[in-house]
């Protein structure tokens, strides 16, 4: 009865629940020090109306641009509004797109290209901007798991054209479900206000309090039920348990939790689940800084198996991320497939992020291309997550470590060889 959650969602308290103080636009907008375009029913919501505004303002283009390891949810974004969806690599060992493959992709029926700061981490938009720039595309930045994090000390989500961010649970911040949409120019703020006029989705909400419709009411449930069962116990019902049958059956996806509806529904929010989410949110900074302490002391540990095969993602030069959880990268896919064997279904918090590269779920298959992605393919194969909650303690780390640490090469060993002795 201990299931380990797979990220650091922040914990609601029952303080949250009788709010006294800013609205949630207001909070977001002076912790992001950007005004808040609109919160939504989730971060998808806000992508598919980021992508409608950018087709209003430019309706001769008619493709988007998503990395080879993303979210499904992104795709379906870009198949709702109606876009041709182009798949771009990764750098290996990266979250990064390949500058070279992105320049060859970019053309003039290109609206906007969308990179992903996955767990935390900031990726690198320098290049990314500039090819966009300069093929008259825009930059919508999907910040869904990485509200907080910086570059160069300001925000994410403001070195493109759009960012998007996710309210989902399990985030940072969650109001059960949610999102919220920033943009960096007051035009580009004015064009998404006008495209959220259109779809009776204003700024501030509903033309009247939608938290008493039937489908806010239902997450307002969800939400109380969040606050009671979001700990060891709780999650053994409500995630552990399906991990365990799905994985039992063979399901991967559905274990991870990476199959979802063809229809993306775009919805206000109430204002009591907003008010939740302010309340909450004056906890946020402590939050953060409590799990990027958690999260830099034990990448330095994971940092000591480096010559044996073992690479540990961290924000790059001038960035600041959150750490939700901690992403690695096994020299193989084999060992990677060892290490979930050995603890996927332990209630350790350990699991890996997505299934596969974006072009591999049989689900998406009508439409993407299915072009190759080389380095996204290894990086989904090699890659799995260990929880940064609070709630994983030293000893739970521990564990973890020791059930990988036999699996790694020594030092100045062939994998080959390393592959024998792992299975010996």
């Amino acid at each position: 009865m201990r299931e380990l959650p797979p990220t650091a969602g922040m914990p609601l308290v029952w303080s949250d629940f009788f709010h006294a103080g800013e609205r949630l636009e207001d909070g977001l907008s002076r912790f992001l020090s950007i005004p808040i375009s609109a919160v939504l029913s989730s971060g998808t919501a806000s992508l598919v109306v980021a992508l409608e505004t950018l087709k209003r303002l430019h309706p001769e283009r008619k493709q988007v641009i998503i990395p080879g390891y993303t979210c499904p949810l992104v795709a379906l974004a870009a198949a709702q509004a109606g876009l041709k969806i182009i798949v771009c690599d990764l750098l290996p060992d990266s979250i990064d797109l390949d500058p070279n493959q992105l320049r060859s992709l970019l053309n003039k029926e290109t609206l906007a290209v969308i990179p992903a700061h996955l767990g935390g981490l900031p990726c690198d938009l320098t290049t990314v901007v500039k090819l966009a720039r300069a093929n008259g595309a825009k930059v919508i930045e999907d910040c869904a798991q990485a509200l907080g994090a910086t570059i160069k000390g300001r925000s994410i989500g403001l070195a493109g054209d759009i960012g998007i961010f996710s309210l989902t649970v399990g985030k940072g911040l969650s109001i059960y479900e949610g999102g919220f949409i920033i943009a960096r120019e007051e035009r580009m703020r004015a064009a998404l206000y006008e495209t959220l006029e259109s779809m009776n989705l204003h700024a501030t909400g509903a033309q009247y309090d939608y938290s008493f419709s039937t489908e806010e009411l239902n997450m307002l449930g969800h939400l109380i039920g969040y606050r009671m069962l979001y700990n060891p116990a709780g999650l053994s019902i409500v995630y552990g348990d399906n991990l365990k049958k799905e994985l039992k059956a063979g399901n991967v996806e559905a274990a991870i939790g990476d199959v979802f509806s063809r229809e993306i529904a775009v919805r206000p929010v109430g204002e009591l689940r907003k008010n939740i989410g302010a309340s909450a949110l004056k906890r946020l900074p402590q939050f953060l800084a409590d799990n990027r302490a958690r999260g830099l002391a034990r990448a330095q540990k994971l940092s000591a198996y480096a010559e044996r095969g073992l690479k540990i993602l961290q924000p790059q030069q001038n960035t600041d991320g959150t750490w939700p959880f901690l992403m690695l990268l096994f020299e193989d896919e084999a060992t990677c497939n060892q290490a979930l064997d050995r603890l996927w279904t332990r209630g350790l918090g350990v699991t890996r992020l997505f299934a596969s590269q974006i072009n591999g779920y049989s689900y998406l298959a009508d439409i993407l291309p299915d072009n190759p992605v080389p380095n996204a393919a290894s990086f989904a194969r090699r890659c799995l997550t260990i929880s940064n909650s609070v709630m994983v303690q030293d000893r739970d780390f521990d564990k973890i470590l020791s059930a990988i640490e036999p699996l790694l090469k020594t030092v100045g060993q062939k994998q080959g060889d390393a592959d024998l002795v792992s299975r010996t």
